[in-house]
C-alpha cells in the first residue's frame, strides 16, 4: 500500500466525508446538451401547434400529443358543421389538405428528446472515494502499481489488452505510457 492510500484510508476513517476522485466532464457536457435539445425540441412542438391555430401548451401534456393535436385541430375547422358522427378525422383533415408532417416531425423529435426532460447535475458525474468503496479503490491502486513495475520491467506486450480485461476500470495514459485508475 503506497502512502497516498495509507493517507486517504486514514482521513477517511476519521471522517465520513467523500473524496471527489473523478469528474465525467464529457458525459456532463452530453448531458446538458441533450437537456438543451429537449427544451427546445419542446418549444418547437408547442410552436408547431400553436401554428394550426390550437393550443399547444395544453395539447403537449398528453400521452398521445399527434392524435390529441390532430383532434384538436378537427374540432377547430368542423366547427359550427354538421358532419357525420364517427367519420375519421385524420381522413378529414387530409381532405382539407391540412399538411400534418411538420406536426409529426415536431412530436418524434419531442418524444426523443423527452428522456432528457431533467436538468443533469454535476454531482450524478461525480466518483467518489467513501469509506464503501475504499477497499476496491486501494486494491486497484495496487494492481496498477504492479501492472507499471512489470510494464517498466518489459513483462507486459499488450496494455490495450490489459485495459479490455479490466472492462476499462484500469486504462492506459497514451501521454505517459502507464497504467492509470480510470473511475469513470
Amino acid at each position: 500500500m503506497n502512502n497516498l492510500t495509507k493517507h486517504l484510508k486514514m482521513e477517511t476513517v476519521k471522517s465520513t466525508k467523500k473524496i471527489e476522485l473523478n469528474f465525467n466532464e464529457r458525459g456532463f457536457e452530453k448531458a446538458v446538451k441533450a437537456n438543451e435539445g429537449y427544451v427546445n425540441s419542446k418549444k418547437e412542438l408547442i410552436d408547431t401547434i400553436d401554428s394550426y391555430g390550437v393550443k399547444g401548451k395544453e395539447l403537449i401534456k398528453e400521452a398521445h400529443i399527434y392524435k390529441a393535436t390532430a383532434e384538436a385541430i378537427y374540432t377547430l375547422l368542423s366547427k359550427d358543421s354538421h358532419l357525420p358522427e364517427g367519420i375519421n378525422k385524420l381522413k378529414f383533415l387530409e381532405l382539407f389538405n391540412i399538411d400534418l408532417s411538420k406536426l409529426s416531425e415536431s412530436v418524434n423529435k419531442y418524444i426523443a428528446y423527452e428522456k432528457f426532460s431533467k436538468k443533469p447535475l454535476r454531482a450524478d458525474y461525480v466518483t467518489y472515494l467513501t469509506e464503501d468503496n475504499l477497499d476496491d479503490y486501494n486494491s486497484l491502486n495496487e494492481l496498477i502499481v504492479l501492472l507499471n513495475k512489470l510494464d517498466e520491467k518489459g513483462f507486459v506486450k499488450n496494455k490495450l489488452g490489459i485495459q479490455n480485461s479490466f472492462a476499462n476500470r484500469v486504462s492506459v495514459d497514451f501521454l505517459t505510457g502507464k497504467f492509470k485508475f480510470n473511475s469513470k
